[in-house]
Parts: C-alpha cells; sequence; structure tokens
C-alpha cells in the first residue's frame, strides 16, 4: 500500500507538471501568434486594394490595421486564464509543492506578454476604472477552499506518513475534518487580517467620489484666503485674484468662458 500511494502522489505531480507546463506554452504562444497572424493578413489584404498598391504604409495607417481590443472580452480572458492558474497552484500543491514557484515565473512572463501584445498587437484601449475584479473574486475565494479539503485529503488518505498509516479509517476521516477546520480557521483570521483595500486607497477614492459630486453639483470653488495674497502677488497679477465656481458642460463646443475673472 505504501508503494501505491508514493506512487499516486508521484503521477499526480508529474501530471501536473506536464498539463501546467502545456497550458503555459500554449496561452503564451496563442497569445502573441494569433493578434500577429491577424496583423500580417490585414497588412495583406490592404496591400492589394488601389490606395495602397506601390507605397508604404504610415506608421497611422499600421496602427488602424491592428486587431481592435475588446475591454470585456480581454478583461475575462485573462482572468479565466488566472483563474486555471490559480487551480494548477492550489488545488494539488500537496503533491507538487513548486507550483507556487512556477506561477510566480510565469507571472513575470505573463506581465510582458500582456504589456507588448497591449502595445503592440492590438489597438490600445481607453482605460476605465474598476471597482474591483467582479465575480471572479468569488470564484478565486471557492477554489481557495475547495483546495483545503483536497490537499487534506492528499495529506490523510494518499501520502505515505507513518502516523496515519496504520490508523483505522475511522480515525483518519477524524483526523481529515480537524485538518480542514485548522486550515479553515486560519483562512478566515488571514482575511480578517489583511484589508481587501488600502487605508490610502480608501481615501483617495473617498477623495474622488466627492470631487466628481462636488463638480457635477455646481458648487466646486477654489477659496484662496485673502491673507495668502501677498504685494508680490497683487503686482504680478496687476489686479486681484478673483475666482469663479467651476461649471460641469455637456458639451464642450457649447462651453462659454464667463466674462471677467480666472477660473479656478
Amino acid at each position: 500500500p505504501r508503494r501505491r500511494r508514493d506512487a499516486c502522489i508521484r503521477l499526480l505531480g508529474t501530471t501536473l507538471v506536464g498539463l501546467y507546463l502545456s497550458q503555459i506554452i500554449v496561452t503564451k504562444i496563442t497569445e502573441q501568434l494569433v493578434p500577429l497572424a491577424m496583423n500580417r493578413y490585414q497588412r495583406w489584404a490592404e496591400s492589394r486594394g488601389k490606395e495602397f498598391k506601390g507605397r508604404e504604409f504610415s506608421h497611422a495607417e499600421l496602427e488602424l490595421m491592428l486587431t481592435p481590443t475588446d475591454p470585456d472580452l480581454f478583461h475575462v480572458t485573462i482572468m479565466t486564464s488566472n483563474v486555471v492558474e490559480f487551480g494548477y497552484v492550489t488545488l494539488f500543491v500537496f503533491a507538487f509543492p513548486l507550483a507556487p514557484l512556477l506561477s510566480w515565473f510565469n507571472g513575470i512572463l505573463s506581465l510582458r506578454s500582456t504589456c507588448h501584445v497591449l502595445m503592440y498587437r492590438q489597438q490600445r484601449v481607453i482605460p476605465h476604472a474598476a471597482d474591483g475584479i467582479g465575480s471572479f473574486n468569488t470564484v478565486f475565494d471557492v477554489i481557495a477552499k475547495i483546495s483545503v479539503v483536497t490537499n487534506a485529503a492528499l495529506v490523510v488518505f494518499a501520502a505515505n506518513l507513518s502516523k496515519l498509516s496504520h490508523r483505522s479509517p475511522k480515525t483518519k476521516m477524524w483526523v481529515f475534518i480537524v485538518i480542514q477546520y485548522i486550515l479553515f480557521t486560519v483562512q478566515m483570521m488571514i482575511d480578517l487580517a489583511v484589508p481587501d483595500e488600502l487605508e490610502s486607497v480608501k481615501i483617495q477614492r473617498k477623495r474622488g467620489d466627492l470631487f466628481r459630486k462636488t463638480i457635477h453639483a455646481g458648487k466646486f470653488q477654489y477659496d484662496r484666503p485673502e491673507e495668502d495674497f501677498d504685494e508680490q502677488d497683487h503686482k504680478e497679477l496687476g489686479r486681484k485674484a478673483t475666482v469663479q465656481p467651476v461649471e460641469l458642460h455637456d458639451l464642450d463646443d457649447e462651453y462659454v468662458p464667463p466674462s471677467g475673472g480666472d477660473v479656478a
């Protein structure tokens, strides 16, 4: 039985290494080659037209031929890949302890690969603020909890541990349950101890919300105290500095600057 258990763990670890490495290689090749092939085909198709025949493309034309980027689809694709990698790292980490280290190297490679695709392989997208990763946060939490069960089962039932190999199935089941509750408790303590958002980020977020609400209400005004202006300021300005409330206009073309005074 001990040899069978050792063989089972080795087989599981070897399978995970093969699947994980193949997933990394296929993902990186696909991420780079698919946009490159589409770009090359677009250039070839445009070069056959009468307008571009016999001349080189300008830099703006080359950027226009890049593959458009769908922000939502791009986000889902990247996060789905991260979920799969997180599963490889956590679900059977007892059988493949080097998975976190391999994931760290893959993260460095993925960061540069994704940035290269966004900069040179696809059209750049307009950045938008986001409150978080959405429902993927729940997915990661569920996988983390499932990994507790799978790794506890590997330790108790599949590993060749001398202190557990001769125990009865009932004893092993109780050990399995105790290990789960201990790990769940550690997870909960870490979740409570580590904040989801830094205090400095919360302050900046609240400041931005207040600033937007104040501008939309048309009440923003830079009230610089009169005592802050010295004689040198008045000489440089040539007059007393005045302020006007900032107004938010729907269309810039219809904006008419206020007469007199400086907009602060």
